[in-house]
């Protein structure tokens, strides 16, 4: 047992308070990459670990949920169009058809169009993203682990339909994977609730243009 520790103080002689903002999330105590306890099962707030392997920039949480969207909303959407920017172009300079690179809603009417990649996409696929991290979490409790494997998982099953589509979503998914880890303390429904808007962010503009292509 350890006696007589003495607290830090300020200048005024008060308790001084060495809590940041991202140790007030987390600390799981012990070495800094102790694994995750119940990341996807849910429990407290203080699961979820800040270590060097778990940036704070996806797993805290802020001062607001809305602000927390937007961080994160900007992380997923930015670089993703700039790769798919990327691939366009050198398809372009190559002389290869732009035909292909991802779903053909030309025959769709534009509402129906829009719901369905804005709305009905984010719904159904955050579900199933939901469970996945449940079970990946059977087999490893580390965060950016789950994070990587949930988003190189639907990666490739968006490559199964479209190669290029495959690559420029893994980013996304990665971040919303991250998100749903970093709010899954506070409930299901949040954690959901989270990545489902990081989803339909995402999608808002390429489903905008789709429906009116």
């Amino acid at each position: 047992m350890i006696d007589n520790v003495e607290q830090p103080v300020d200048e005024a002689g008060e308790p001084a308070n060495t809590t940041s903002v991202s140790e007030s999330v987390s600390v799981s105590e012990g070495a800094p990459d102790q694994p995750v306890q119940s990341v996807a099962a849910g429990g407290t707030a203080s699961a979820i670990p800040f270590s060097h392997w778990a940036p704070a920039w996806f797993f805290d949480r802020g001062p607001s949920a809305w602000q927390y969207l937007l961080k994160l909303g900007l992380t997923a959407f930015l670089p993703s169009m700039m790769l798919g920017g990327l691939i366009v172009a050198v398809r372009i300079i190559a002389g290869a058809p732009l035909e292909g690179l991802g779903p053909d809603l030309s025959d769709v009417p534009p509402l129906r169009g829009f719901l369905l990649v804005v709305v009905f996409a984010p719904v159904f696929e955050t579900l199933i993203l939901s469970l996945g991290i449940g079970f990946i979490s059977l087999f490893t409790r580390r965060p950016m682990a789950i994070a990587c494997i949930s988003a190189v998982a639907w990666g490739a099953l968006h490559a199964l339909s479209f190669k290029v589509q495959g690559v420029v979503v893994t980013w996304p998914f990665f971040v919303f994977s991250c998100a749903y880890l970093a709010w899954r303390p506070l409930g299901w429904s949040k954690a959901y609730g989270m990545a489902m808007g990081l989803h339909m962010f995402q999608n808002f503009l390429p489903g905008l243009l789709l429906s009116l292509h």
